[in-house]
């Protein structure tokens, strides 16, 4: 068996401890990958042992995304772990400044804007450490339970933890209730954060329950059209950007240079779009899964020498970084009509519509064609 679950943002992996040995060579207190079809391997040859207490089972974990850490403890421990996450070897270890009671204060934990939260009976808890980079002890702060986070169970606590993926949010599931409750987290690393709960709802009753959660794939993908309008004397373009991940993204933000020469560039749409200079900005915020976004962009030829353009998007407001950029830039080619009141300018096969018929006048004399007694006559008269 094995506990302390958390999610590799990175590798798509589960990482756990484990409990009783799985065979000689995975120990208790070994760190173990389980991947998507269940099946596992070590990680490492590190074993990881509460000090105070050897016979303690590890069952607090969460994955640190920014650093690619494991941070790993006992419920009823006092020894916090400290572990790269892709090697499995122990970066370092060290105390709590007291037994953590993991009814209390919680049996499981979860990053939220840096910090690790529990949630238990008696509160919701944040881990504090005298330096991030060289621990060498941690206390704890404590906080009430949010109002509509309280199980209905007297002395329950959460033993599963959770970040999701949009990075602010903490999901947690009490043992005796199996109530899920999902908390959002302002200022997690200031000295009095504020917990919102903006969901709950009933589930299964466990003892043995544990928690982590995957990000799923956010994938946000721009396409950008261009054509000639107005006789030529314009230039249109249209940008899409759609999500094609499996979750949705919290929020997304274009940015675009239009050529220079154009003029009189009138941008609208979605995101609230604004030009400034030659700068196109627009954003929005939860885009959710096969929706679009549509900005577009109405500008004088001018004096633009060229109508190529690029546009770009990007993922706003998300703790986890999109796996799929190839598909976050967009470029348009476009021709620069020739100008037909210049007899120099270079022929680029693109002619601009003239507005009305051309007539030349006849310098050498007057071409007169009549019908006479069913014969055709052609002749000239000489101005």
């Amino acid at each position: 068996m094995y506990n302390a679950l958390a999610y590799n943002y990175d590798d798509n992996y589960l990482y756990a401890v484990v409990t009783n040995a799985l065979q000689s060579a995975v120990p208790k207190g070994a760190l173990i990958k389980i991947g998507a079809d269940g099946g596992y391997e070590r990680v490492g040859t590190d074993t990881f042992v509460d000090a105070g207490n050897a016979g303690r089972d590890i069952n607090m974990g969460a994955y640190n995304a920014d650093r690619d850490e494991l941070w790993m403890m006992s419920a009823q421990g006092v020894t916090i772990f400290r572990i790269d996450a892709s090697t499995g070897t122990l970066i370092d270890s060290f105390p709590l400044d007291h037994v953590h009671d993991g009814l209390a204060e919680g049996s499981d934990w979860a990053f939220s804007g840096g910090e690790l939260f529990s949630l238990g009976r008696d509160g919701i808890y944040r881990l504090d450490l005298d330096d991030l980079d060289n621990p060498t002890t941690a206390t704890t702060t404590r906080w009430d339970v949010p109002t509509g986070a309280g199980s209905s169970q007297t002395g329950d606590q959460a033993g599963a933890a959770w970040t999701y993926y949009w990075g602010d949010d903490l999901g947690f599931s009490y043992n005796g209730s199996g109530d899920v409750i999902r908390i959002r987290v302002s200022g997690a690393d200031q000295a009095n954060p504020t917990f919102t709960v903006v969901a709950a709802k009933g589930g299964a009753p466990s003892g043995q329950n544990d928690g982590a959660a995957s990000p799923g794939v956010v994938d946000l993908e721009i396409a950008k059209t261009g054509e000639l309008i107005n006789d030529d004397t314009q230039v249109r373009y249209i940008l899409t950007v759609s999500n094609v991940g499996s979750v949705d993204a919290p929020g997304w933000s274009l940015s675009d240079t239009v050529p220079d020469g154009l003029e009189n560039v009138v941008v609208s749409g979605d995101g609230s779009p604004v030009v400034s200079g030659r700068d196109l900005d627009a954003s929005g915020g939860v885009l959710a899964v096969g929706d679009t976004r549509t900005v577009t962009v109405v500008a004088d030829i001018g004096d633009a020498d060229s109508l190529d353009n690029v546009a770009v998007v990007q993922l706003e407001n998300s703790a986890i970084a999109e796996p799929n950029l190839a598909n976050n830039e967009a470029a348009v080619s476009l021709a620069v009509p020739a100008d037909p009141d210049d007899p120099a300018a270079p022929d680029t096969g693109v002619e601009r519509t003239p507005m009305w018929p051309a007539y030349g006048a006849l310098a050498a004399g007057l071409l007169l064609v009549a019908g006479v007694g069913g014969r055709r006559l052609i002749g000239r008269r000489d101005s």
